[in-house]
């Protein structure tokens, strides 16, 4: 058997990781391991996807398919009755590189990625969901890993978050002061369980995911010091000690789904289609919304003071009330009748409400391609360092009738640095379409290293 022939392949996937922050820490010294990677491998830049995002940035990366290849550009695609929904409910999900490892006879060690949502059934190793798993009994194969895991590394986590799967959206997270502890815990079980399956399973691929810099750099990115800590972890606990369990005859990749940047204003997408009239809303339902809110505050004061069962019981009753509207709250926010132009997600990626596509469309499909050029040509005109695609631009298509959108806003650092598609009554009457932030988002130049210490994995196309 040759070299070639025993060949095994570790992928380790640090999520957003960004050379802007690796680089200063390369050179200062800090992180060796990464240093010693980049001058005896091949380095890069691995452009994310439009818009760049958790998801569908990890799904490509796994599947080799972009947005239009998977059917959708986000986590959350839209209904014809504009009720966001997870891609999974619409779209068949593509087969993955483990897949066709595991089907030709490999075994595979998957752990954390996030777009393996489910296990979807057994493969030839193993396979351990990661964020957004959308089901708790079918989170890991074979079952007992989870166990196992949970006995070894003191309970394995699977993220700072807990989400609402059906809605895409984060119910509970720990508190500013207890974050970098929960981070660095995760960190921990995370480096405990990995280097427990290399060690004790067979494995011809590894691809493992590491959440932790994502998370830090979200909410602590201008935290120079603390950032530097996630990574010199990574560098010292994560990277050195896999690659030793590895050993030399195993190609390295360390890939990153994006990047990341400084984020000091964020742009409120749909206020500004409200203002240019792309966008219309159903005022009464937003001042419902509003003063429904306000009486739940003022009584739940009152409850506080006079502890009266009376005053509890319209408490309990506005509360019903307000959960029943809050429901679905966007799709009942709009006046789709009326409205052109929609923003939706975390990104704010712009739809076009055609008909047809659409329950409610105001726009007849003739106009479409007019009504994308004309809001890319505003957007650059009012804000000239704007980053602003079509859906041809983004995706080689400009069909009315997919789950794409048709307007997407990148983020840049000297553009507009977060994107914000949130409306209520209170940035209507500050009419502000930039607002201050201080955090880090994402950007579209992630990370790529190959790693190979044989010349022949070079010379036959490794790396």
């Amino acid at each position: 058997m040759s070299r070639m022939d025993r060949l095994k392949v570790l992928v380790i996937g640090i999520d957003g990781a960004s050379w802007d922050v690796l680089d200063p820490l390369i050179s200062s010294g800090e992180l060796s391991t990464f240093k010693y990677l980049v001058r005896n491998g091949v380095r890069g830049i691995l452009r994310s996807t439009y818009p760049p995002w958790t998801v569908p940035a990890w799904n490509s990366i796994c599947s080799g398919l972009s947005p239009k290849g998977l059917g959708y550009a986000s986590f959350m695609i839209p209904t014809s009755d504009y009720v966001f929904i997870p891609h999974l409910f619409k779209c068949e999900e593509p087969k993955y590189i483990w897949d066709y490892l595991s089907d030709a006879g490999y075994r595979v060690i998957v752990a954390n990625v996030p777009n393996t949502y489910y296990v979807k059934g057994k493969v030839n190793g193993i396979i351990i969901s990661g964020w957004l798993c959308s089901d708790i009994k079918r989170f890991a194969y074979p079952p007992e890993i989870l166990s196992e895991l949970n006995r070894l590394c003191g309970g394995y986590v699977i993220d700072i978050y807990e989400v609402d799967f059906k809605r895409g959206q984060i119910v509970k997270a720990p508190s500013y002061e207890e974050m970098q502890s929960k981070i660095l815990e995760m960190l921990d079980k995370r480096i405990c369980a990995y280097k427990h399956l290399l060690t004790k399973y067979e494995w011809d691929l590894a691809f493992l995911v590491f959440t932790a810099t994502d998370r830090a750099q979200h909410t602590f990115y201008h935290d120079k010091k603390f950032i530097a800590q996630v990574y010199k972890r990574i560098d010292n606990y994560i990277l050195k000690e896999l690659m030793n369990i590895a050993g030399e005859d195993t190609i390295v990749f360390v890939v990153s789904d994006h990047g990341f940047g400084p984020a000091s204003k964020c742009f409120k997408v749909n206020l500004w289609l409200l203002k240019e009239g792309y966008l219309k809303i159903r005022w009464s339902y937003l001042i419902t919304l509003t003063l429904l809110r306000v009486c739940k505050k003022l009584v739940a004061g009152a409850v506080r003071k006079f502890d009266s069962t009376l005053l509890s019981k319209i408490l309990s009753y506005i509360d019903g009330i307000r959960e029943e509207l809050e429901r679905d709250r966007f799709a009942k926010l709009i006046d789709w009748s009326k409205t052109k132009v929609f923003a939706y997600g975390v990104w704010g990626d712009l739809y076009v409400n055609i008909r047809g596509r659409f329950a409610k469309g105001a726009i007849d499909p003739s106009e479409y391609k007019k009504i994308v050029i004309e809001v890319i040509g505003k957007l650059k005109q009012q804000f000239p360092r704007i980053q602003v695609l079509s859906k041809y631009e983004a995706y080689g298509t400009d069909s009315v009738h997919d789950n794409l959108p048709d307007n997407i806003i990148i983020p840049t650092d000297n553009g507009v640095h977060s994107i914000d598609p949130n409306l209520s009554l209170r940035d209507i009457i500050k009419s502000r379409v930039f607002v201050e932030c201080t955090k880090g988002e994402h950007r579209v130049d992630g990370i790529f290293i190959c790693y190979g210490p044989k010349e022949e994995y070079y010379s036959q196309g490794c790396c």
